[in-house]
């Protein structure tokens, strides 16, 4: 973030300027299910994306790596 001097005073704007402010079209939301911290799963949730429907996938962070849950 950085400071934008305007006519009406100051505004807080995103330091790499306005075309960057809408250069992300996709969203993903990571979370742990209460209750995960000893499995080591995960969920990965599409919230937006204007080219990719919605959708959830569950992973699990292992010693090995990140792998599918079956």
């Amino acid at each position: 973030m950085s400071t934008r001097p305007g006519l009406s005073g100051e505004q807080v704007v995103g330091a790499l300027g306005d075309a960057w402010a809408h250069r992300c079209n996709k969203r993903i939301l990571l979370s742990r299910p209460e209750g995960a911290l000893i499995t080591g799963e995960r969920i990965a949730a599409v919230l937006k994306s204007c080219d990719s429907p919605q959708n959830v996938a569950q992973f699990q962070i292992t010693k090995e790596g990140i792998r599918d849950i079956q």
